[in-house]
C-alpha cells in the first residue's frame, strides 16, 4: 500500500526532538495523491502490495500539517488487534533524500493525546524520536462537510504529525509511502493489512489535511479534503517477486550439481542433483535457454535429473538453469557441463593392384 505522507515523517526519520511547535498559516496544499492495488487487484484478494501516496502538490508549501485523515472505502484495514505484528513498510521522502523501510506493525487499541480512543493502532519507528503512532478505526468516515462520523464498510486512519520545529534545521518531510502488506523486500507480510473490497468497481481514498492555526493547535477550518481511486477487476494473480514465499510459505532453497564435471562425449549421459533446503515447490528446467520440463521437489529432498550430452551440442559449453515455475517461491540455480567436439572419421585410402 503506498502512502505518501507528510513533512513531519521525513524529519523525524533524521534526528531529534526540540522546541514547541511553531504555528503558521498559508496557502495549504497537500493531498492524497495517488492508491495503488499492485499484482493482486481482484476482489477479496490481498495485493502485494496495497499503497497509498501522500504528499505535497506544491513543493513550496510551508505550512506544518498538524493531522492526516484519511477515508478508505472497501479496503479492510487490519486495525491492529494483534500487538506487535508486522503488515507492512513505510518508506518516507524528505528534502535530503528518502529514507527507506520502516516496519509497520500494530499495536493495539490506544488513547490518543487528544483523549480519543481508537480500535487499533499501527507504529512506525523513526529514528531518534521512536515510534509514531497512526490510529485505525472501523465504519467510521466523513460526512459531506469533512466531519468524522460512523459509516458502515469504511475504515478511517489517523496521524497525528510532529511539527518541523521538532526536527533539525533545514529537514522537511515531503512525502511518506505506506505499503501493507510486504516487508522492506517487497516479499508478504505473515500477517495481512489490508484485504481488496468484496466487489469489482472503482473505489475512493479521501484525505483531510489538518494544519496547525495561530494557537498552535489542529485547525480544521484550514482542511484540505482531496482523494484518490482504485480498480478492483478480476484478473490473473500477479507472480510475487523472485525468492518471496506466499504469506506463511517457506520458500524453496535449491542446490543444482552436475556430474561428471569434465568434458563428455556425445550421447554420454549427465547426472543433475536438486537438493531442496527450504519449502516445496516446482520449478522449471532449462537447457540453453529453454525449458524441458518441470520439476517438483519437496523440503528436505533431492531429485536427481538424468540428461545425454546431444550432438547438436558438440564443441559446446552447455547452462542448465532451475527457476521457480510461476507462482512458486525459491531460489535460482545452474550448472554447466561440455561437450567434446565429435572427431572426424579418418580417411580411407585407396589401394591399386600392382
Amino acid at each position: 500500500m503506498r502512502f505518501k505522507f507528510l513533512r513531519a515523517f521525513a524529519a523525524t526519520a533524521a534526528l531529534g526532538l526540540a522546541a514547541a511547535a511553531a504555528p503558521a498559516l498559508a496557502a495549504y496544499s497537500d493531498g492524497l495523491r495517488s492508491v495503488t492495488v499492485s499484482q493482486d487487484a481482484n476482489p477479496s484478494g490481498i495485493a502485494h502490495p496495497l499503497a497509498i501516496s501522500i504528499g505535497h502538490t506544491d513543493a513550496a508549501d510551508l505550512l506544518d500539517t498538524a493531522l492526516i485523515q484519511v477515508e478508505s472505502t472497501g479496503f479492510a484495514l487490519n486495525p491492529g488487534t494483534t500487538s506487535g505484528a508486522a503488515i507492512g513498510v513505510v518508506d518516507l521522502e524528505t528534502n535530503a533524500g528518502q529514507i527507506p523501510g520502516n516496519a509497520l506493525t500494530t499495536s493495539g487499541a490506544k488513547t490518543d493525546k487528544r483523549g480519543t480512543p481508537h480500535q487499533g493502532t499501527w507504529s512506525v519507528s523513526i529514528p531518534a524520536l521512536g515510534p509514531l503512532p497512526i490510529y485505525i478505526d472501523l465504519n467510521k468516515g466523513f460526512d459531506s462537510n469533512g466531519q468524522v462520523v460512523d459509516k458502515q464498510g469504511s475504515t478511517f486512519i489517523s496521524i497525528e504529525v510532529p511539527p518541523s520545529s521538532q526536527l533539525p534545521a533545514g529537514l522537511k518531510l515531503r512525502g511518506a509511502v505506506l505499503k501493507l502488506n510486504v516487508d522492506g523486500d517487497g516479499c508478504p507480510t505473515t500477517v495481512i493489512g489490508a484485504t481488496n473490497p468484496a466487489k469489482e468497481g472503482t473505489y475512493t481514498l479521501s484525505g483531510v489535511f489538518v494544519p496547525y492555526g495561530t494557537n498552535g493547535q489542529a485547525d480544521p477550518a484550514q482542511a484540505n479534503p482531496s482523494s484518490a481511486t482504485a480498480a478492483i477487476k478480476t484478473g490473473p494473480r500477479g507472480a510475487l517477486p523472485s525468492g518471496c514465499a506466499a504469506a506463511g510459505e517457506t520458500p524453496a532453497k535449491i542446490s543444482l550439481k552436475v556430474a561428471p564435471t569434465k568434458p563428455v562425449k556425445v550421447g554420454a549421459t549427465l547426472t543433475f542433483t536438486i537438493k531442496n533446503t527450504g519449502g516445496a515447490a516446482t520449478y522449471q528446467l532449462l537447457r540453453a535457454g529453454k525449458v524441458i520440463k518441470n520439476v517438483p521437489i519437496r523440503g528436505g529432498k533431492t531429485v536427481v535429473v538424468k540428461l545425454k550430452a546431444l550432438k547438436s551440442e558438440a564443441g559446446k559449453k552447455i547452462l542448465v538453469q532451475l527457476r521457480p515455475a510461476q507462482g512458486q517461491s525459491g531460489n535460482s540455480a545452474k550448472a554447466r557441463f561440455t561437450v567434446l567436439k565429435a572427431k572426424k572419421p579418418a580417411k580411407a585410402h585407396a589401394f591399386r593392384a600392382v
